[in-house]
């Protein structure tokens, strides 16, 4: 079992999901990318946590499946959504999704780097080419992923600009990130790494890539065309997203 697995099935993690339907302003560029796109038949949504996801995109299409590692997180989604008779929910690892059908899919998201949950790296290369062959021809695929050229700033110091309170917790956060994880240098210049870097409590571990290394993890995976995204929602060109520092970056990938 992913070690993250046995963290989002915690009863009081799927409670803090539970209902949650906001979205990033990334996701809403997304959105209306996926609202204007034609012949929307089927999506695959990957990792949806306890249906923030579902909430905006579902109603798009005439077939939905949601996927997440967590039955807890199923059962929630199914419960929040019972009505929206469109929609499937599966448990499942991302890694190991039962069977279905190749060339199928119009849309596939993996939203808020929950790519980053994988166990290693080569279960993320592995999936990416298996995302591309579930695709079918003009099939879109979504996913953000955190950034390795971020790692600056999480070690940095957050100063606190409203409440001073916050200081200790700052504090408290960037012992335990160096005690955990060890120094800085343990991770700079480095392309692909794992951390605990304070998400779910320090629980919970993430992988960071750079945008360098996933771009072309995506092309080899077959994706030609790519489309990046800075977090505030901004499109950054290919040639200038390798020097991006934002925290995440959002790929938009379309199959010809």
């Amino acid at each position: 079992m992913n070690e993250n697995q046995q963290i989002y099935e915690s009863k009081k993690v799927v409670r803090n999901y539970r209902g949650l339907n906001k979205i990033y302003p990334a996701e809403r560029v997304l959105l209306d990318i996926i609202s204007r796109k034609t012949g929307k038949e089927t999506m695959l949504d990957l990792g949806i946590g306890a249906g923030r996801t579902t909430y905006h995109f579902a109603s798009l299409f005439k077939k939905y499946i949601g996927v997440d590692f967590s039955a807890g997180m199923i059962v929630a989604s199914r419960n929040r959504f019972k009505d929206r008779l469109n929609a499937e929910f599966i448990v499942a690892d991302v890694t190991s999704i039962p069977q279905l059908q190749v060339d199928h899919f119009d849309f596939i998201l993996y939203s808020l780097n929950g790519i980053d949950c994988l166990r290693n790296f080569d279960d993320r290369v592995k999936l990416l080419s298996k995302i591309y062959n579930l695709l079918g021809n003009g099939g879109v695929f979504a996913f953000s992923a955190h950034n390795t050229k971020a790692i600056t700033r999480l070690y940095t110091f957050q100063w606190p600009r409203r409440n001073p309170y916050r200081i200790i917790t700052e504090y408290i956060k960037q012992k335990k990130l160096r005690s955990i994880n060890g120094p800085l240098s343990n991770f700079i210049n480095k392309d692909f790494f794992q951390l605990y870097d304070g998400g779910e409590y320090f629980k919970a571990f993430f992988s960071y890539i750079s945008p360098a290394l996933q771009i072309k993890l995506l092309k080899d995976a077959g994706f030609k065309k790519i489309q990046t995204i800075g977090i505030k929602g901004n499109e950054l060109a290919l040639e200038k997203v390798i020097d991006s520092d934002d925290d995440w970056i959002h790929y938009f990938c379309y199959k010809d």
